[in-house]
């Protein structure tokens, strides 16, 4: 799988989970999606930073 794709399908991944965000009833489901809605923009982040060879696209997590 090439990296290009990697990053379309996060992206979708993380569409797919803000819609649910939104469509969670409950608070506890809400914020159990919300957390993995973070973990994917992570993903997208580290994605992009190893297609990119954009090594500042690291400097943002915590040292």
């Amino acid at each position: 799988m090439t990296g290009s794709l990697i990053v379309n399908n996060l992206a979708g991944l993380l569409i797919i989970t803000s819609l649910l965000v939104i469509a969670a009833k409950r608070p506890t489901a809400s914020s159990l999606l919300y957390a993995l809605q973070s973990l994917v923009l992570v993903l997208i982040f580290v994605a992009l930073a190893n297609l990119l060879q954009a090594h500042e696209l690291y400097l943002w997590s915590p040292r």
